[in-house]
């Protein structure tokens, strides 16, 4: 079982819909899921028939609670520098075709984080959206610490990540966090994806190949990130011997 539902919509079914299917453990994704999702993303970038992915969560309560709590016991904070979920989080925001995040719940930690590879978010009225990693002793290295920062501002960022604020829907849509508050995210999503697969394909595609490079030149060198962190490590344990 891989733990992710694919449908297809539209009149030459060019819109897929990518469901998180683990409402047991509110859809928090491991190994195995994200192994299914990588596979899932890299047949749609060869598949030119699909020209819209919307990504959800199954059930009314949950978008995705982030990682398995059983896969993240034993991480550490530098852990978070070679994430499988980066890597397969980013071959979404990389991808050349119109994606969006249908949020019908909550999206905490490594959810949200999966929702804002996304190039929109919609949301329900009763969603949450949290990064509470540091709590856990961990950072949100998924693409949240760049991701989030991009959209809603560095103090807000910082609110949310070091302060472990979590927001509810309608702050989300204040702060741009996501776009619109939907009833029916589905309904809401399809219709978005049916207006955008409506339109020129290759424009689609150079527009939004120009929006990722010029974010993609703000972001942070997560390598030399390390090798501050390991050099203040090494030289705290110097001090302390």
């Amino acid at each position: 079982m891989n733990f992710i539902e694919c449908q297809l919509y539209g009149a030459d079914q060019s819109i897929a819909l990518l469901r998180l299917s683990r409402p047991k453990f509110a859809n928090a994704y491991n190994n195995q899921m994200l192994s299914a999702m990588e596979q899932q993303l890299k047949a749609f970038a060869y598949d030119n028939s699909v020209r819209a992915l919307i990504i959800t969560g199954e059930g009314q309560r949950v978008f995705c609670a982030g990682a398995d709590k059983n896969e993240i016991k034993s991480r550490r904070a530098l852990d978070g520098l070679n994430l499988v979920s980066k890597y397969v989080f980013d071959l979404l925001a990389n991808m050349t075709i119109p994606t969006i995040a249908a949020i019908n719940g909550a999206a905490i930690g490594g959810g949200l984080e999966l929702a804002l590879a996304c190039d929109i978010r919609i949301t329900s009225q009763t969603a949450k959206f949290a990064l509470p990693e540091i709590k856990l002793g961990l950072t949100p290295a998924a693409g949240g610490l760049t991701r989030l920062l991009q959209m809603v501002g560095v103090s807000r960022a910082k609110e949310m990540i070091l302060f472990g604020r979590e927001i509810d829907a309608e702050r989300a849509l204040e702060w741009g966090l996501v776009s619109q508050l939907s009833d029916d995210v589905i309904s809401d999503a399809l219709a978005l994806a049916t207006w955008v697969i409506s339109q020129d394909p290759l424009a689609l595609r150079l527009a939004k190949q120009i929006m990722n490079v010029d974010y993609s030149r703000e972001r942070h060198d997560l390598s030399s990130m390390a090798q501050a962190l390991l050099y203040e490590q090494k030289y705290q344990k110097k001090n302390n011997e």
